[in-house]
C-alpha cells in the first residue's frame, strides 16, 4: 500500500459544525426506527431503552455500535434472534437497521 506524504495532500475539508452534512440528523433517521422496533418486539419501555443507550453512547463515546445491543441490561439473550435474524418474514432488527442508515 503506498504511502501518503504530506505534500501530496492540497486541502483537508472539516465539518464539525454539520453544516456541509448534517450527520445528527442521519443518525436520528436510523437510530428512532431502530430504538421503536426494539420497543415494538421487546415491550421494553422506550424510556428505560433510552436510558441505557444514553449510558452506553456516553461509555464508548460514540453511537456507531451496531451490536451494542448485548450491553444494554433490559436485553437479555432470548431477544437476540430479533435482532440477527429474520423472524415472521420481517428483515431483522440490525439489518432494518443498516439498511436504514444507507437510505439517508
Amino acid at each position: 500500500m503506498e504511502q501518503i506524504k504530506k505534500e501530496d495532500i492540497n486541502f483537508v475539508i472539516t465539518d464539525l459544525d454539520d453544516t456541509i452534512w448534517d450527520w445528527l440528523e442521519m443518525w436520528y433517521q436510523s437510530f428512532m426506527p431502530y430504538l421503536n422496533r426494539i420497543v415494538e418486539e421487546t415491550g421494553i419501555n422506550i424510556n428505560i431503552l433510552k436510558k441505557e443507550f444514553k449510558a452506553l453512547h456516553e461509555k464508548y463515546g460514540t453511537t456507531e455500535m451496531s451490536f451494542i445491543y448485548k450491553e444494554l441490561p433490559s436485553i437479555n439473550q432470548s431477544f437476540y434472534p430479533i435482532f440477527e435474524e429474520v423472524v415472521d418474514g420481517k428483515k431483522s432488527i440490525l439489518h432494518e437497521y443498516n439498511s436504514n442508515k444507507k437510505i439517508i
